[in-house]
């Protein structure tokens, strides 16, 4: 299996075909690992799972309208630390990096699933069955409830983008 292949300055996981734009150990697509032959310790591994997880979270915050300048900022810097082998720091910037955002991204998801929920008993739901739409807002509300931001993220940015 061909993990990695370089055309020019982009690389592409030989494992999702992603292309990718920065030079990183693993893909923040599939999590493989873009270098086999550089041994990870388990935590090391641990944390660069979390600096990806995390970046899919900001993206999705950021679609969101949720301010994550200081939270990006401060993951940029975990990467940063995880590569040179300060894994403490690195684990406390990528904790503060989700406290910096977790709250407010919790109100918006909040009033997101309110405005789903008022658009749904008008009937503005457009692009989309009314049945899948509910299905999905009752999942995303669900998945909030269970503390799953990350989970509910992904259902609410899929509901804004088929009700048009």
């Amino acid at each position: 299996m061909v993990v990695e292949e370089r055309t020019g300055s982009k690389i592409i996981c030989g494992e999702c075909d992603s292309d990718l734009l920065i030079d990183t150990d693993t893909c923040p697509i599939c999590g493989t690992s873009l270098h086999p032959e550089k041994k990870m310790d388990d935590r090391e591994s641990r944390l660069k799972a979390q600096v990806i997880k995390a970046y899919n979270l900001l993206y999705c915050a950021e679609y969101m309208d949720v301010g994550t300048t200081r939270a990006n900022e401060l993951i940029a810097d975990a990467r940063e630390e995880i590569e040179v082998g300060d894994l403490d720091l690195a684990e406390e910037m990528i904790s503060h990096a989700l406290e910096h955002v977790f709250e407010p991204l919790k109100g918006a998801l909040k009033k997101e699933l309110s405005e789903a929920n008022k658009r749904l008993r008008k009937e503005e739901v457009f692009g989309v069955e009314v049945g899948e739409y509910r299905d999905l807002l009752k999942k995303a509300k669900e998945t909030l409830e269970d503390g799953e931001l990350d989970r509910c993220l992904i259902l609410l940015v899929n509901l804004r983008k088929r009700s048009g």
